[in-house]
């Protein structure tokens, strides 16, 4: 009788543990209802956040950026004037002697935004200058920016007093840079127009009409006195903007 007992004791554990399981069992399978779809929708997020992220990959390689060049200048007189690479690429036009030398970059200007950055050093920026010069010029030793036959090609931004020279005329309204501060200089080609900068503060006075190929140059005169070009970039897009009592100088 307790034998009977007992066993009916055991089968009902049994089947109380079936029926546990079974209910285990389907609380699972529910939970498996419930997550399914949220793992689907996971799924489906990633896979948009994984399109988003490969649209954007594909849209910065489109835009355009700025591209760096390599310096290199015409030497009219190397015993005079010594070319010497420095830190980061940047190189370095250094006058030994007291003589006037124009020095150009080798990089014709054409087809888009151009930028020279440079560094003027020395005792000071008398008789200093930055800017352009027609590519069909050859310039010779000793040759002087603002005056003489070659002047009539080339446009400078002076060091000491600030004006503008081009083609040997003088026009005043820009400020003076020192020794050490940084010049930017800005040709667009398709404005046909060459903007100065000193220290990023854009200058009023600028050149327009240029309708040619240019090359950059600099000026010096005194001895150990050099320019530093810290860049030569074309630019994906100006940095220029028009600003109060900007004015226009043909070239």
């Amino acid at each position: 009788m307790f034998e009977s007992k007992d066993k009916q004791k055991d089968d009902e554990i049994i089947k109380l543990g079936e029926a546990v399981e079974k209910l285990k069992e389907e609380i699972n399978r529910l939970k498996r209802e419930e997550v399914k779809p949220l793992l689907i929708e996971n799924q489906q997020l990633n896979d948009e956040v994984n399109k988003i992220k490969i649209q954007n990959e594909m849209i910065k390689m489109k835009i355009p950026r700025d591209q760096i060049f390599p310096i290199d200048i015409y030497n009219p007189d190397p015993q005079i004037i010594a070319f010497t690479s420095i830190n980061g690429g940047m190189k370095q036009i250094s006058n030994q002697q007291m003589r006037n030398n124009t020095i150009s970059l080798t990089q014709v200007l054409e087809d888009g935004i151009w930028a020279l950055e440079a560094e003027f050093q020395g005792n000071n920026t008398n008789c200093t200058g930055i800017g352009i010069v027609s590519d069909l010029i050859d310039i010779p030793a000793g040759t002087y920016p603002n005056g003489g036959p070659n002047s009539e090609h080339m446009a400078v931004l002076w060091g000491s007093g600030g004006q503008i020279y081009n083609k040997g005329n003088s026009t005043i309204g820009n400020q003076k840079f020192n020794v050490g501060q940084i010049i930017k200089v800005e040709f667009d080609s398709e404005e046909g127009t060459l903007i100065f900068f000193i220290d990023d503060i854009q200058q009023p006075v600028y050149i327009s009409g240029i309708v040619e190929k240019v090359r950059f140059i600099v000026f010096m005169y005194h001895i150990n006195s050099s320019w530093i070009i810290r860049s030569l970039k074309k630019l994906a897009a100006p940095t220029a903007k028009h600003i109060a009592n900007e004015l226009a100088v043909q070239w």
